[in-house]
């Protein structure tokens, strides 16, 4: 028993051991931490005066300059800015007022401007119509009158030398009526050719609408006949002039549509080609009215001119400006050239009532009747 217990103590002895070496290892892995974090304290102490006494060092870089104060009024809106600002765009929309008034005084209302303004003649003014679409110029009597009148302005010019075998009509630019004015003149002097006919006064003239203008053609489309075979296959010589010259509605007036153009319009119209087809049809027909391209938009109306045909210069009324007409003339001067006059064309009738007086009123439309009105081109 004894021998027992004594091994029971033993073993208790060396449990005790075990544990203390135990608490031994831990208590000196504490005590290590303990001193790290001993020395992190005093390093973290250190810098905290350190940072404490560079404050007390260093002076500060602020500084009060003015004292706050309460404003007396409000910061917006800025009255003055505003006044300013309005003031500008005031003075940039007066500019800009003055520079429409300029530009709407630049263009030509009346045949006054024609003569003081170009220095040329004016031939009539035409209303706000057209004629209807395939030759029918059942228009109202202004309108028939107006042309009428320019049918005779240009006779009674031309009958001091020689009747022209061709008669070029043009415009400015695009718009301004040159299509309509050269179809209802055509229509206008092949009315004549009727007139000698019943008045026996011997051979009625032939009159014939040629559609020069190959790259916006519209004279077919007007006087209602197909736009191909026509000039363009004259010039390059695939068709003969029989089946390129057609008949219309009117009688004593044949139409030449542009035909479908292959080659440049400016070097198909400068050819001799083009010479040769204008001296066959000149001798074929008695007049020959020449419908050109605007005269600023392409050059083909300039050569044209060069072949000698009086210039019927077409301007739209309220449309061109004083500039761009110059600029046309200026364009068209040239060897051989002759500017027979200007018809101011799409004119408004409420403007000009005493011009067309005689048939504005409203008791002289019942005695003249009334015609078909279509929209103007």
């Amino acid at each position: 028993d004894r021998e027992r217990r004594l091994e029971s103590q033993l073993e208790a002895l060396r449990a005790a051991e075990l544990a203390e070496h135990r608490n031994g290892i831990t208590f000196r892995a504490l005590e290590r931490d303990a001193q790290t974090n001993r020395a992190i304290l005093e390093t973290l102490l250190k810098r905290a005066r350190e940072t404490q006494i560079s404050g007390e060092l260093t002076p500060t870089n602020v500084q009060v300059v003015d004292t706050a104060e309460v404003p007396l009024s409000p910061i917006r809106p800025q009255k003055r800015v505003i006044l300013v600002l309005a003031a500008v765009l005031g003075a940039l929309s007066s500019l800009g007022l003055a520079f429409a008034l300029e530009f709407g005084r630049d263009r030509i209302r009346s045949v006054d401007e024609i003569r003081t303004g170009l220095g040329l003649r004016s031939l009539g003014m035409v209303p706000l119509e057209a004629i209807a679409p395939s030759g029918d110029h059942n228009t109202s009597q202004q309108f028939s009158e107006s042309i009428r009148t320019v049918r005779s302005n240009v006779l009674s010019l031309v009958a001091k030398d020689a009747m022209p075998s061709s008669l070029l009509v043009t415009s400015s630019n695009v718009g301004e009526g040159k299509t309509t004015v050269a179809c209802s003149l055509a229509i206008a002097l092949a009315d004549v050719t009727r007139l000698a006919e019943g008045n026996g006064n011997g051979m009625v003239p032939r009159v014939l609408i040629v559609d020069a203008d190959l790259r916006a053609p519209r004279v077919h489309t007007v006087m209602g006949v197909p736009q191909g075979p026509g000039l363009a296959e004259l010039i390059e010589g695939t068709v003969p002039v029989v089946e390129a010259v057609r008949p219309c509605k009117v009688p004593g007036l044949c139409v030449l549509p542009a035909g479908m153009a292959k080659a440049n319009a400016a070097d198909a119209l400068g050819s001799p080609a083009f010479k040769r087809v204008l001296r066959s049809l000149n001798q074929l027909f008695d007049i020959v009215v020449i419908d050109s391209p605007p005269i600023l938009a392409v050059s083909d109306a300039s050569v044209i001119a060069r072949e000698g045909p009086p210039v019927l210069m077409v301007i739209g009324a309220d449309k061109t400006g004083l500039r761009s007409a110059r600029a046309a003339l200026d364009q068209m001067h040239g060897p051989g050239t002759r500017i027979l006059g200007v018809v101011l064309n799409r004119v408004s009738v409420q403007q000009h009532p005493y011009y067309y007086s005689p048939y504005y009123r409203k008791e002289h439309q019942e005695y003249y009747g009334q015609g078909t009105r279509v929209r103007a081109t």
